[in-house]
């Protein structure tokens, strides 16, 4: 038993003594040049110089070469595709300033056992018509870094992770994949074909509407849209020469999104669902290319025009509103503002109700619709408007003229709504059953004695 015993502990100590002695290599084969990494550059080099990169894949044999015209960079190998401009950037900034962790070794003469007698990849470049080139090797036993070195010469190098990464660059990563080159700012108007469906927003001055119903647009659901266009991304790039759209379904697309800016129109054309993923094929007309995009974008747009409409039933400022009539089951309540601003109640009942006016106009300034319950301009009696519970009408002031901004005719309640309508206009609006108790507390007040 007491030999089992120790034989158990001789076998430990042997595994802890084998560990301890390779880190003690890997430290002592390493640490010789080790200095600040701040201050260490396999090349001095100011990234502005830089006009040509070639990048090799020696795993793959495939060649990346960029040049740089003016101050844009172009692909010129594999082919002329459109770059990402912010890849290149990376890209060029890692090229002039490679994050070295340490120096290893000087005038190294075993490149084997680093990974670099047959370099995985190669990142050369041209700076004032110097060519230089990093050489990219295995990584290190703490996989924290990877052992490089100048092409042209004998030091060995450790450099993060991270840094090399960023110049092992594929031509998926270095092509544009923003599909809607588009300005919201700029844009005239925006149409949705979805199936049968089709949405049409304009712009007019700084308003959205929906046409051709002239419905005013929320904010929020237009900004999101146009982001949504503008910030459309490729997952994967399918087919630069497709020969048929058929089998992407892109001959007749599912779903067409266009983008007007005065003369220019982007339209993305989205065709069938890409098998076992959670992407769309989708195309730019004019454009050749076939991508692949992340499904929620097309669902995103399974939406009809109520989803784009505004909420708000009316558009105006309690500030600008002057005189207040409220006809409550054949009683009426005028209002009018005073010339220090404040509201009271006019004949008969002459007495003041600032704070109760107040309440009621604050809250038809931001009442908005729970649910669109008709647009055909028919059928009023059935939501209660042949004989309306109520009707407040706003009015502003223009001089001394008293116009009238808007006229909220109520209908009949419905559980915990309201049916609403502005006279003179076809929607018919389901509200919050709250209006109701705002009408009646201002009827209350008036009649109390």
């Amino acid at each position: 038993m007491r030999r089992k015993k120790k034989n158990k502990f001789l076998g430990t100590y042997i595994v802890v003594g084998v560990a301890v002695l390779l880190g003690i290599y890997v430290y002592q084969s390493e640490k010789g040049g080790h200095v600040d990494s701040s201050a260490v550059r396999i090349f001095e080099t100011n990234k502005d110089d830089i006009s040509a990169i070639e990048l090799t894949d020696n795993g793959t044999g495939k060649v990346i070469a960029l040049q740089k015209k003016g101050k844009d960079w172009k692909m010129v190998k594999p082919g002329d595709y459109e770059l990402d401009k912010g890849e290149v950037e990376g890209l060029v900034n890692n090229l002039a300033d490679l994050r070295i962790e340490r120096k290893v070794r000087e005038n190294i003469s075993d490149l084997a056992p680093y990974g670099l007698d047959k370099p995985a990849y190669k990142a050369a470049f041209t700076e004032k018509g110097k060519q230089k080139a990093y050489m990219i090797g295995k990584k290190n036993p703490t996989q924290v870094s990877y052992y490089v070195m100048d092409e042209s010469g004998k030091d060995l190098y450790t450099a993060f992770n991270y840094s090399v990464d960023n110049l092992k660059k594929d031509l998926k990563s270095l092509r544009k994949k923003y599909l809607a080159d588009i300005d919201p700012e700029k844009l005239t108007g925006v149409t949705i074909k979805l199936d049968a469906r089709e949405i049409c927003l304009a712009k007019s001055e700084d308003k959205w509407s929906i046409s051709p119903y002239n419905f005013e647009c929320d904010k929020n659901a237009v900004s999101d849209l146009l982001e949504r266009v503008k910030n459309l991304k490729a997952v994967d790039f399918i087919d630069d020469e497709p020969k048929s759209l058929i089998k992407y379904g892109l001959e007749s697309p599912r779903v067409i999104i266009s983008a007007d800016s005065g003369n220019s129109r982007v339209s993305i054309l989205v065709g069938k669902k890409v098998t076992d993923k959670e992407e769309d094929y989708v195309k730019v007309e004019g454009r050749a290319t076939v991508y692949s995009v992340d499904r929620y974008f097309t669902k995103s747009f399974d939406k009809n025009y109520n989803d784009f409409r505004s909420k708000n039933i009316f558009s105006f400022k309690p500030a600008d509103i002057s005189a207040v009539d409220l006809d409550k089951g054949g009683k009426k309540i005028p209002v009018l503002r005073d010339k220090s601003g404040k509201f009271k109640l006019d004949k008969p009942f002459n007495k003041p109700a600032d704070l109760q006016v107040m309440d009621l106009v604050s809250f038809l300034g931001t009442l908005q619709a729970q649910r669109f319950v008709d647009d055909s301009g028919k059928r009023f009696e059935k939501y209660g408007f042949k004989t309306p519970a109520a009707a407040v009408a706003l009015f502003t002031q223009s001089g001394n003229e008293k116009k009238l901004k808007a006229r909220l005719l109520i209908g009949s309640a419905e559980k915990a709504e309201v049916f609403v309508r502005v006279e003179g206009q076809d929607p018919v609006f389901a509200v919050q059953k709250a209006l109701l108790d705002k009408l009646t507390a201002l009827e209350s007040f008036a009649v109390a004695k």
